[in-house]
């Protein structure tokens, strides 16, 4: 487990596939690992830095940020005591969604990514 979550400070790549093995691995999730995974997450969302963002290698951005947010509501269901990061992450998940739509200036691409 914690392999897996240290995966997500490696690098940014395969984020979607990440996600979802996350979501597959919740139920034997320990605290400890949820409290690291959230503190790589906030690390990684709040970084100013193309490079570092955790979305900047996706193809979706939009979808993994829809990914993410669902995982973050699901730990809150496992870890109620990881509520205020959680809803502190998920806020800044919605926040980055809409700035990516506002700049997408391409009606076409915006709504390829919205079907996938």
């Amino acid at each position: 487990m914690d392999s897996h979550v240290l995966s997500y400070r490696v690098d940014n790549q395969f984020l979607k596939s990440k996600l979802h093995m996350s979501k597959l691995l919740l139920p034997i999730f320990t605290f400890n690992a949820a409290k690291q995974f959230l503190e790589i997450v906030e690390l990684k969302i709040l970084d100013t830095f193309l490079d570092g963002n955790m979305f900047s290698h996706s193809s979706n951005p939009l979808l993994n940020m829809c990914l993410l947010y669902e995982l973050l509501s699901n730990i809150i269901k496992k870890f109620y005591s990881l509520n205020n990061k959680c809803q502190f992450l998920m806020a800044n998940c919605i926040k980055m969604a809409l700035q990516y739509i506002e700049e997408v200036d391409d009606e076409n691409f915006l709504t390829r990514l919205l079907n996938q």
